[in-house]
């Protein structure tokens, strides 16, 4: 399993970077288990990881809730807009959650696409 695990995280990584190179306005994505650590991303510079994924299990923590209790079951993604940007959360598994920056000149419909795309992707893989 160990020899395995280099394989995986590449593997990961790579699918990350396949989501920015594909939507333009991505500035990068993590992929984190719920309980908060890094499985895998592709960040800009300056980004800090761990900051990232705190917001990012927070964020699916509270959208999991509000879907289960407001009849939605499953969670599958939520989006946050600020005035310069866009912070999407996206789950990959019960385990995996795929969080993307991206900059307010993305596409969003292409972006949710994109998104759904990958995190299936991604489910295939974790």
């Amino acid at each position: 399993m160990e020899e395995r695990v280099p394989q995986l995280t590449e593997a990961l990584g790579a699918k990350l970077r396949d989501l920015r190179m594909r939507s333009p306005g991505v500035k990068g994505s993590i992929l984190i288990s719920t309980d908060g650590f890094e499985l895998a991303s592709d960040l800009p510079s300056g980004a800090s990881p761990d900051e990232l994924t705190t917001v990012y299990a927070t964020l699916a923590s509270v959208a999991g809730r509000a879907s289960k209790r407001f009849g939605m079951e499953e969670f599958k993604m939520v989006v946050v807009e600020g005035s310069e940007g866009y912070i999407l959360a996206g789950n990959v598994s019960e385990d995996v959650i795929l969080g993307i920056l991206a900059s307010n000149e993305v596409k969003l419909g292409l972006l949710l696409i994109e998104t759904r795309r990958t995190t299936r992707e991604l489910g295939e893989i974790v």
